[in-house]
């Protein structure tokens, strides 16, 4: 978290979460790194990849376990890769990185945000399928097609 950046570095919290690369700095080996910052959002450093996932807005309940729920989605989305890091970098072209990488986060800000709307720590962690419908509910191209009926059999009019 940004507070335990600040506790355990000295890397005032606001700055850990402005610039997660810093926190990344020490900790060399780390493939990755997340400072979860509650209602603030979430930096990230990885892949040569550094940005902040602004937090989604939802009506909020309670708020404990969104930051295990966060870090869930995020290793949700990496083992659904379904690679290692290596083959991320062998695989995925340098001008890809910041999608693929920016929709990893949004996932993990998903499964947090959900969890906020829902008392209790375990009951209220999102499925997979929860937290898809959740980011696309907005999306002007994806939410329509959602809602497309179904055929019901009858002939449309062609006239």
């Amino acid at each position: 978290t940004d507070e335990e950046a600040e506790w355990l570095l000295g890397i005032p919290a606001d700055e850990a979460l402005a610039e997660p690369g810093r926190v990344h700095d020490e900790f060399k080996g780390a493939l990755a790194v997340l400072v979860t910052a509650g209602e603030k959002g979430a930096g990230y450093s990885m892949l040569d990849q550094v940005g902040v996932v602004p937090r989604l807005q939802v009506e909020a309940t309670e708020t404990t376990g969104a930051g295990d729920a966060f870090t869930a989605g995020f290793l949700h989305g990496v083992l659904a890769m379904d690679i290692d890091w290596k083959m991320f970098q062998t695989l995925v072209p340098l001008s890809q990185r910041p999608l693929v990488v920016g929709l990893l986060m949004r996932f993990a800000a998903g499964c947090g945000a959900l969890t906020c709307t829902k008392e209790g720590a375990i009951a209220a962690q999102p499925t997979v399928s929860q937290v898809e419908a959740f980011l696309c509910k907005d999306d002007p191209v994806i939410a329509p097609a959602r809602e497309i009926p179904k055929w019901d059999g009858a002939t449309p009019d062609t006239a």
